[in-house]
C-alpha cells in the first residue's frame, strides 16, 4: 500500500456544541480550537488551563485512535498476523482481532474487487 502523507489533527469544535452556554475559541499555547462551558470561566484560570489541556489531549486521543483504526486493517491487508498486531499495539491477538476483525476484513474484500476489475 502506498504511504498516505501524516495527517493534521482535526480542529476539535463540532459546531452542535455551540450553544448560548458554551464559549467556542481559540487560544491557549498553540492556537488549537476549544469548546469550553461557560461556567468555566468562574475557574480559577490555572484550574481552567488544565481543563483544556485535558481536552485537547483527549482530542489528540480520539485523532490517533482514528488512525490506529485505519493502520491495523492495512497491516493485515499486507501480511501481518494477528500476533504480531497485537504486539505492535500491546494487545493480545485475541484482543486485537476482535478489535479489528471486521475492518481488517471489509478492506481485504474492497483491496480483492479492486484487483479483480483491474484485470478484467
Amino acid at each position: 500500500m502506498a504511504k498516505r502523507p501524516p495527517k493534521s489533527s482535526p480542529d476539535p469544535v463540532d459546531p452542535d456544541l455551540v450553544t448560548p452556554d458554551v464559549e467556542v475559541g481559540r487560544g491557549l499555547r498553540d492556537g488549537r480550537a476549544y469548546v469550553m462551558p461557560a461556567g468555566w470561566r468562574r475557574l480559577p484560570s490555572e484550574v481552567r488551563e488544565a481543563l483544556l489541556e485535558c481536552q485537547d489531549i483527549a482530542h489528540r486521543i480520539a485523532f490517533l485512535q482514528q488512525q490506529l483504526d485505519t493502520a491495523v486493517p492495512e497491516a493485515r491487508a499486507l501480511g501481518a498476523s494477528w500476533g504480531q498486531v497485537g504486539v505492535a499495539v500491546t494487545m493480545t491477538p485475541e484482543g486485537s482481532r476482535l478489535r479489528w476483525r471486521e475492518a481488517a476484513e471489509e478492506l481485504s474484500a474492497t483491496l480483492s474487487d479492486v484487483a479483480d476489475r483491474a484485470t478484467r
